[in-house]
């Protein structure tokens, strides 16, 4: 698990990055869907050999397919990459925790799951967690905002000083005929 989320943030600032040099949000919902296709059919091959299971009817497997190929990865990459590039990799990274909260939450009451002090204690770590990111990510955003806005008012400053003590281009000292 730690290797997976490690790995799945790292790859949601790899993204974020990929997104500022090269805004296609398509072309990299494509390559990363295919890539994942490539990786699976690996996998796929080497856990599974009997050919009756690749074998697709029209059935639930057929559909959960069709579900899993056009919502979960097409859609769900592609926005997630328009959220990084609108709002950054930290803030798609915050809904990851929380998606075990609610899947806590709802198998809960949906199935009728018995919720364990470990499931409660580890989403609590995990909103703790969370929370402390975006705390930190918060006070590192208005720190330089505080440095950029410094930096304009010193700017405009020495640009107003500046204008004033320069002779505008053509003009002659006044004389006064006494």
């Amino acid at each position: 698990m730690l290797l997976a989320y490690m790995l799945w943030s790292s790859w949601l600032v790899l993204q974020g990055l990929l997104l500022k040099s090269y805004p296609s949000k398509l072309l990299s919902t494509t390559l990363q869907s295919f890539l994942s296709t490539i990786d699976s059919f690996v996998i796929a091959i080497a856990l599974e050999r009997d050919p009756n299971e690749w074998k697709l009817g029209w059935n639930i497997k057929l559909l959960s397919i069709a579900y899993c190929g056009i919502v979960i990865s097409g859609i769900t990459f592609y926005l997630q990459a328009w959220i990084i590039e609108k709002k950054g990799p930290v803030f798609q990274a915050i809904w990851t925790p929380l998606v075990l909260v609610f899947t806590i939450c709802l198998s809960a009451v949906l199935f009728g799951e018995i919720i364990s002090l470990g499931s409660v204690v580890g989403a609590v770590l995990l909103v703790m967690g969370l929370y402390c990111v975006l705390w930190g990510k918060t006070k590192e955003q208005q720190s330089m905002e505080k440095e950029n806005y410094g930096l304009t008012i010193d700017n405009t400053q020495k640009s107003q000083t500046a204008s004033t003590d320069e002779k505008p281009l053509g003009s002659t000292p006044k004389q006064s005929f006494v």
